[in-house]
This record gives structure tokens, C-alpha cells and sequence, in this order.
């Protein structure tokens, strides 16, 4: 009897773990190309500004079903290698980072999700603020509790798994009882 009581408690975790479902972390990426894109400012208020929106939404992202977790900004520079020094500001929705330009890239934590859970968009605007340099591109990547999912008929597979279970229950019944007739006799 305890291999059949088992067999059956076996067949039931696996249809309750097939019927279960949770998100996936998925990352969205969108790029601005700002095409070698020239910046300078200085301390008289000649500051070149650029403006430019995210928008996850074109690769997939659904504000209703999918939550933004976490998102960073990376802009691309380039130095003008001269000997001055360049400083940037970089507002990426509520919130501003002012920092020395060099060439590479800067990576900087996105804080207010709100807007890309909102509408899955996101803007941001870079000013050269002293010295110059070359804005090359920005990469926004953000990670979500889920993401772009095909359905998949949950009900329909863990019958058939359960069937198959319990038929191979009822075929092992079958012969541990044959091979019990069979020494009987």
C-alpha cells in the first residue's frame, strides 16, 4: 500500500508544480545614438544640452504585466584630449548627476522607476557644463520581474502529465498483483 500512497502523492506534487507559474527576470535595452555629437559649456552659460526619451515599450515591455526592478543609464564619451578638464550633468528623470567627463563609458543607477513602470519611457538630458567633449551614445538597460512570455496551455499539459502518472500507477497495480497470482499457485 505505501508504494501506491507515493506513486499518487508524486502524481499530485507534480501537477500542482505544473500548474504553478512565476516571473522571470527579463532586461530591456534601448540605445540612443547620438552620432559623434560635439558638447561644450562653459562657466559664462554656453552649455550645449541634449535631450532624448527611452522607450522600452518598443521592444516588448507591458507596463500592466511587467515591473521595472532595476535600470542603469551608460553614456558613451569622448575626451577632446585637451588639457582642460570637462564637466557634465546628466538628468535621468527626477534626478541629476554632475560628474567629470572622460573617455569610455559612465554607468549611472536609474532611482525614480516610476516613469519607465508608468508607460515604459524614460528621459534624460545631458549638458556640458565646462570644457568640451563628444557624446557618442546611451544605453538604457532595465530589468523586470517579467517579460515577454508565450502562453502556454498550463491546464491541458499537467492532465496529460497526471494522466500518464496515474496510468503507470494503475499498469504497476496490474502486474505487482499478476506476479502475486502467479506465487500463489
Amino acid at each position: 500500500m505505501k508504494p501506491y500512497f507515493f506513486i499518487v502523492s508524486m502524481c499530485l506534487c507534480m501537477i500542482a508544480a505544473a500548474g504553478s507559474s512565476y516571473a522571470i527576470p527579463y532586461t530591456y535595452t534601448d540605445t540612443y545614438d547620438a552620432g559623434h555629437r560635439y558638447m561644450r559649456g562653459s562657466l559664462l552659460g554656453h552649455d550645449d544640452s541634449v535631450t532624448w526619451t527611452f522607450d522600452i515599450a518598443r521592444h516588448g515591455f507591458d507596463p500592466e504585466n511587467d515591473e521595472v526592478v532595476s535600470a542603469r543609464v551608460t553614456l558613451n564619451l569622448q575626451d577632446d584630449t585637451d588639457i582642460f578638464c570637462e564637466f557634465a550633468d546628466l538628468s535621468v528623470g527626477t534626478r541629476a548627476y554632475l560628474w567629470e567627463v572622460d573617455t569610455g563609458a559612465s554607468t549611472f543607477r536609474v532611482a525614480s522607476l516610476a516613469t519607465l513602470n508608468t508607460n515604459g519611457t524614460l528621459t534624460c538630458t545631458l549638458t556640458g557644463l565646462l570644457g568640451d567633449f563628444y557624446f557618442n551614445s546611451a544605453v538604457l538597460t532595465a530589468t523586470t520581474r517579467g517579460g515577454p512570455v508565450a502562453p502556454v496551455p498550463e491546464p491541458g499539459s499537467a492532465f496529460l502529465l497526471g494522466s500518464g502518472l496515474i496510468a503507470a500507477a494503475v499498469l504497476l497495480r496490474k502486474r505487482a498483483r499478476g506476479r502475486s497470482a502467479t506465487l500463489g499457485r
